[in-house]
């Protein structure tokens, strides 16, 4: 399992309404851990105050804050997808998901934030933990699926020399098999409905004995390639045949 660690830091203007946006820009959830620090001032009578604000303001002036249920002056964090509103004013732990906002302000008197005067720092630190490729047990208890065998298969044909696959598509060489003598050829099998289908015998008509056809296989969508070791003059000098499916 890998863990990838990042940490970077930005500052939140307290004269801000509109606040600072941090955004998940990975594609997973992501546990980011915001570390404040620094001082700011509200106007020039209230005290100057840190991220955790002050607690004891009273109630007659607490429901006039932007945020009334959070303390006041404290610094907040507010997902502008869900509207979850989470105090900062110490070392805070939020799990974002990809592509969510989270907007940094302090919780002040919507008519006096252009009074402010002060920055606060917010360290990010984040791990992400990528989880191993799963790997398949292909020990005891494994059950065969399909066996691929076409019905015109004769002794030593050699089918399943090479074999490739690609999606729902494979290709599967049997490079002894045909007249005249052990030309070779390949065949082409789609999975349909959880069987596997043969769609195709590829198989080049000038071909002749021992050409080997078969003898390597590729797919990649709707083009294959089909080596052919022994084919062509002079002297077994070999080929590789290719073809591709029109619609």
């Amino acid at each position: 399992m890998q863990v990838t660690e990042t940490t970077e830091q930005f500052a939140i203007p307290t004269n801000s309404q509109s606040g600072v946006e941090f955004t998940n820009t990975q594609t997973s959830e992501v546990c980011y851990t915001f570390s404040p620090s620094g001082t700011w001032k509200a106007g020039k009578d209230i005290p100057e105050c840190s991220a955790e604000g002050f607690k004891d303001v009273a109630p007659e002036y607490q429901k006039d804050l932007k945020y009334p249920n959070n303390t006041a002056f404290s610094l907040v964090a507010v997902n502008k997808k869900t509207g979850a509103v989470t105090e900062v004013g110490k070392e805070t732990t939020i799990l974002v998901k990809p592509g969510e906002t989270l907007v940094f302000l302090v919780n002040d008197f919507p008519p006096h934030y252009a009074d402010n005067t002060g920055n606060l720092t917010v360290k990010v630190s984040s791990q992400r933990t990528t989880p191993p490729s799963r790997v398949p047990d292909w020990g005891q208890g494994q059950v065969v699926q399909t066996r691929l065998r076409p019905p015109e298969l004769r002794a030593d044909d050699h089918f399943g020399i090479s074999v490739a696959i690609d999606g729902n598509q494979a290709i599967v060489g049997a490079y002894k098999t045909d007249d005249p003598d052990n030309s070779g050829a390949a065949y082409i099998y789609q999975l349909q409905n959880g069987d596997w289908k043969q769609m195709q015998k590829l198989r080049p008509p000038e071909l002749r004995g021992d050409d080997h056809f078969g003898i390597s296989v590729a797919i990649d969508g709707n083009q294959v390639m089909v080596g052919a070791y022994k084919t062509d003059d002079p002297d077994n000098g070999g080929a590789v045949y290719f073809f591709e499916t029109t619609t």
